[in-house]
């Protein structure tokens, strides 16, 4: 039992140090002085691809292709992780290090699932990163439409909501944000699911619907 304590206790620190790290490096992502990050991430996904007026299309990206690699996103966001992960074996323990690129991975794959699947209708010809199929099923869970709808509000005010499905560092550090503005909020009453945003409750509490309909999400994408 020792044990099994010592193990999630390491796992919680270091799943919120990795929510840390991830906030701080999105945020500077906004900031012009980071110059080419900033380009790629903000000026092209932001404002050429996700402008407010276009929050959602049938295909990732613009040029029709599945949407790996080609706004560089990816690579932006890829390879600081790749490089923690080796920083992580060199530097610690196995074990410590077996832990911690287990959180990150998750950290970086439900961030990344659920932040395409934010982008996309929730009919779409292609996702980027799992099949359509499992899309339907990730925008049916109770707690969806909320992130979704801070990650829109995130593209409205560009200082604010720099999670993905952990929304607790912007708590933290004051950037967190859930009233859209008129613009925004009209912008996503054009949009064709709008009756599904205003039917969806706004409860993102992890509870036993949550859990029950995320394990299946889960198990499809491990």
């Amino acid at each position: 039992p020792a044990m099994i304590l010592d193990t999630l206790a390491l796992a919680a620190v270091q799943y919120y140090g990795v929510n840390l790290a991830y906030y701080w490096y999105h945020w500077m992502l906004h900031q012009p002085w980071s110059g080419p990050l900033y380009r790629a991430h903000y000026v092209g996904h932001h404002k050429r691809d996700y402008p407010v007026a276009t929050l959602r299309r049938d295909r990732y990206s613009a040029s029709g292709g599945s949407g790996w690699f080609e706004n560089g996103g990816e690579l932006i966001f890829g390879l600081p992780v790749l490089g923690l992960i080796l920083a992580a074996f060199w530097l610690l323990s196995r074990g410590t290090a077996v832990s911690l690129t287990a959180v990150v991975l998750w950290v970086l794959i439900t961030g990344e699932v659920a932040h395409s699947s934010y982008h996309l209708n929730d009919n779409p010809e292609s996702h980027p990163d799992i099949p359509v199929w499992l899309h339907r099923r990730v925008v049916r869970l109770p707690c969806y439409r909320r992130f979704q709808k801070l990650h829109d509000i995130h593209h409205g005010k560009r200082d604010r909501n720099f999670g993905f499905c952990d929304f607790q560092m912007d708590r933290l550090f004051g950037t967190y944000c859930d009233v859209c503005p008129e613009y925004l909020a009209q912008a996503r009453r054009s949009h064709r699911d709008a009756a599904a945003y205003e039917a969806a409750s706004s409860d993102a509490a992890l509870g036993p619907g949550t859990i029950r309909r995320f394990i299946p999400v889960l198990l499809a994408v491990t």
